[in-house]
Parts: structure tokens; C-alpha cells; sequence
């Protein structure tokens, strides 16, 4: 997959609801349960729809991160005012981003298992990264990922 974009983003604060994904970072098919977990426990206690209601512009973020030495998964919007049950208020820098398009569930291999072993005058150097939602069907999720990278 060589198609991708490097872009310039202002930084953002989005406003997040969480998990601590307990598998090994190489057990994709134990974080897939753990998101696909999550992911039906927020559609069900309510806590997606409140994100979706106090999004200021209508996209929602998957969320990657490292946190307090702990990967973590979150769900986020944008919002104008503070929500309160919110995990954590994910910042996303200023600076590069690698962006690619596709299927929610195959962006992440595809940007960490090819397009950042592509991308030669930038590097990947830790920070959230993130699947911003385009469409959603019943049973699939289109999206883009974005991954904040440095100059090499």
C-alpha cells in the first residue's frame, strides 16, 4: 500500500472514553476481542452516543496509545465543552502526519506492517495514533489513519 500522504496537522485535544487493552502487543487476534469488547460495551452503556451527540464536527476516533506505560484504546470526538465521563482528553500534536484511507479493520497493519517502512524521510516516534471514522455500514467501518511522524 503506497498510497499515502504526508500532511501537516495543528494540533487537537480529543475527548475520550477508554480501555487498557491487556494483551501482548503482538497478539493481534487478543486485541481484536479486546477492542471488539469495548467497542460493544460503549454502544451498549450509552457512553458512544454521548460522544457522537457532543462531537463538534461528526467524526469519531478509534484511538491508539501508550499511556502511563499501559496501551490503551479509546473511542473520541472533538468537543466544544468538557464531557464528563471522559477516560482522557488524548492529545494529538503539532507536526507530520502519515494519513492513509481504507478499511478501518486493515489500516493498522497496513500503516505499521508497510506504509511507515515505506515512508523514508520520516519516522514514527511514539504518540496516539488514530482510524477517524468516514463511513460506517452494518458490518464495516471505512476510515483514515493518522500517525504523527518526525523528520529523520
Amino acid at each position: 500500500m503506497s498510497n499515502y500522504q504526508i500532511t501537516d496537522q495543528s494540533g487537537f485535544t480529543i475527548a475520550s472514553v477508554g480501555v487498557e487493552l491487556k494483551s501482548d502487543y503482538t497478539d493481534y487476534a487478543g486485541i481484536m476481542q479486546e477492542k471488539d469488547a469495548f467497542t460493544n460495551t460503549v454502544k451498549s452503556n450509552g457512553s458512544l452516543e454521548k460522544l457522537q451527540t457532543a462531537s463538534k464536527n461528526g467524526e469519531l476516533y478509534l484511538i491508539n496509545e501508550a499511556y502511563d506505560n499501559k496501551m490503551m484504546y479509546y473511542f473520541g470526538v472533538e468537543a466544544d465543552q468538557a464531557l464528563p465521563d471522559v477516560t482522557r482528553n488524548v492529545e494529538f500534536p503539532d507536526g507530520k502526519y502519515v494519513v492513509i484511507e481504507g478499511s478501518a479493520n486493515e489500516l493498522t497493519g497496513a500503516m505499521f506492517g508497510q506504509v511507515l517502512n515505506e515512508v523514508s524521510d520520516y519516522a514514527y516516534v511514539g504518540g496516539p495514533n488514530a482510524v477517524v471514522v468516514t463511513e460506517q455500514g452494518a458490518d464495516q467501518v471505512s476510515g483514515k489513519m493518522i500517525v504523527p511522524v518526525v523528520a529523520k
